[in-house]
């Protein structure tokens, strides 16, 4: 704008000193009315020069206002993309502070992670050799385990010997005192018959035959009696006598793990249910003590801990859910108890020939007795019933077994009020003296599935 008004005056100027210059030369050849012709023109030029440059700077100024309309729309949106650059630039600048915070925390996080890279490394190291060490160890120890397993191996079968050759000793020992009670007896007598024949003076030759044809049959009797000695009593109802010879073979295992039980006040029977030394006996044949004694059929005793009795009531029979039940842990030496007693996890049939093994009173110990199963009863809502021919006092804790020599149920008194007597029905084999055959008798027992109940949450290896 400045420059435009400049060239304008510097127009109206130079116009107006070529009309003073062109007036000073020709004024002494003009007249007054030329004169007055040039003043106007010197006049009106100046107007017509300054009307042409006003027009001009007109134009020119609405130019320069539209390029300064222009310029400052281009300045407004310059401002606009300096401040959207001043944003970005904030932006970035704070994305760097950014980077560079997390650039520095993962710089620290990636030393703690070499550092924990080079202590793993240094760890496993270590732990290979603890390995290698171990495993030379370990090849030690299982070279030394299988030397310790053959030499208990060894030891094993010298214990298996040395029980073979103790139950050998037993066996001769019960035999030898036999043999020299009877050939006392046999000598006694033969002095007595001796000094007879001294006395009556009997010819002796004659005399002297006879004592040694006696001697030979007492010589026989005496192995009879000591081979029937070794035999269990034997209780058979008039249904089983045909099956003597296998119910004496059953009821002799049986009695391998079949023990007398007695307690300062009374005395029943019991029986193991694992080679551990847990026994099974009534409940009311402990007589709420804690400590039992237990005799085998060896002859031998041991004491006995009662760690689990049942609900039983005294002078209570029938009432609902009890168990007449007791758990006695023997201390015994488990190679004494080779086969316990397996509980059955079979129901008895109706007539069922079934075996009991136990110590009534008047009948001495180590009774075998055979009958039958009657079925349940109403004594009790899981009570079952035998026809047993031995339920006497002494009997309770018996344990009663079928055919397969498993237990199915554990006698605990009888049903009949006047039992039958010893000397009743006596019967006399060549096999088997002192055998007895008798009518059905009624014994009462726990069940093998009830024992089972009882037995669960106990510690013993059934």
């Amino acid at each position: 704008m400045k420059n435009c008004n400049f060239s304008l005056n510097f127009e109206y100027l130079t116009a107006i000193f070529i009309l003073n210059v062109a007036i000073l030369l020709i004024e002494p050849f003009m007249g007054n009315s030329l004169k007055v012709i040039l003043l106007c023109i010197i006049l009106i030029t100046p107007t017509v020069i300054l009307f042409q440059g006003n027009k001009e700077l007109t134009e020119n100024y609405k130019i320069l206002e539209l390029n300064y309309v222009n310029l400052g729309n281009d300045m407004a949106k310059i401002q606009e993309e300096n401040q959207q650059l001043d944003d970005e630039l904030s932006q970035l600048i704070e994305e760097y502070i950014e980077t560079a915070e997390l650039l520095e925390q993962l710089q620290t996080e990636l030393e703690n992670i070499n550092q924990q890279k080079i202590n793993l490394e240094f760890d496993i190291q270590e732990r290979i050799n603890e390995i290698l060490t171990l495993s030379e160890e370990n090849e030690i120890k299982h070279s030394r385990i299988i030397d310790l397993n053959d030499e208990l191996e060894l030891r094993l079968n010298n214990v298996q010997q040395l029980r073979e050759s103790s139950r050998n000793l037993e066996s001769q020992i019960l035999t030898l005192d036999e043999n020299l009670e009877e050939q006392e007896q046999a000598i006694n007598q033969l002095g007595e018959k001796n000094s007879e024949l001294n006395e009556n003076n009997i010819d002796l030759t004659k005399r002297n035959v006879e004592l040694i044809v006696e001697n030979d049959e007492l010589n026989e009797e005496n192995t009879v009696l000591i081979e029937d000695k070794r035999k269990l009593t034997v209780l058979l109802s008039k249904t089983t006598v045909e099956n003597r010879d296998e119910i004496y073979k059953i009821g002799k295992n049986v009695q391998n793990s079949v023990a007398f039980v007695s307690t300062g006040g009374g005395y029943g029977t019991g029986f193991f249910i694992s080679n551990d030394g847990c026994l099974l006996t009534n409940a009311h044949v402990t007589r709420g003590n804690s400590q039992v004694t237990v005799e085998l059929s060896n002859g031998r005793t041991y004491n006995g801990e009662v760690i689990k009795t049942g609900d039983h009531v005294k002078n209570q029979r029938g009432v609902r859910g009890e168990m007449d039940l007791a758990l006695v842990k023997v201390d015994i030496p488990q190679y004494m108890v080779s086969v316990p007693l397996t509980i059955s996890i079979d129901s008895p049939i109706i007539h069922d020939t079934v075996i009991l093994v136990g110590h009534p009173g008047e009948l001495g110990k180590w009774v075998i007795a055979t009958g039958s199963y009657n079925g349940k009863q109403n004594y009790r809502p899981d009570e079952h019933s035998f026809s047993l021919p031995s339920v006497f006092g002494g009997s309770s804790g018996s344990p009663i077994v079928n055919m397969n020599g498993e237990v199915i149920g554990v006698n605990w008194g009888s049903g009949l009020t006047n039992p039958i007597k010893r000397t009743d029905n006596i019967v006399v084999w060549k096999d088997n003296l002192g055998g007895l055959i008798m009518n059905n008798q009624q014994a009462l027992a726990e069940t093998s599935s009830t024992v089972i109940t009882f037995l669960s949450d106990t510690r013993c290896k059934v």
